[in-house]
């Protein structure tokens, strides 16, 4: 099941996080042709965090942390990154930081 985790400090409203919640389940199984209704999302504040880059703080970045099946061709992360990136400048008016997709390898633990 992919999972996608979206930190965000506080940006996103319900409202928001609702619709890129779906626009990203729509986006994976658009790409992946992967079931829609195993595409999991969830939303992580990060408000209370302290966040750094090159020595500098930051405030204000959304960043997204995809786990997916491994096996994916670099088109279609390419596309989900593409895609997920523009639904989120749809969504909240802003630019989303940083997308990862990560693969994920799974074995049966029976």
């Amino acid at each position: 099941m992919p999972l996608y985790r979206v930190f965000h400090p506080d940006l996103l409203s319900l409202p928001q996080r609702q619709a890129l919640a779906r626009a990203i389940a729509d986006i994976h199984h658009e790409v992946t042709d992967g079931p829609h209704g195993g595409v999991r999302v969830t939303f992580t504040d990060t408000s209370g965090e302290e966040a750094y880059e090159g020595g500098e703080r930051i405030r204000d970045r959304v960043v997204i942390i995809a786990n997916l099946k491994a096996g994916r061709t670099d088109e279609q992360k390419r596309q989900i990154i593409d895609k997920v990136k523009g639904k989120f400048k749809d969504i909240t008016g802003k630019e989303l930081a940083w997308m990862w997709l990560l693969p994920t390898i799974t074995r049966s633990l029976l």
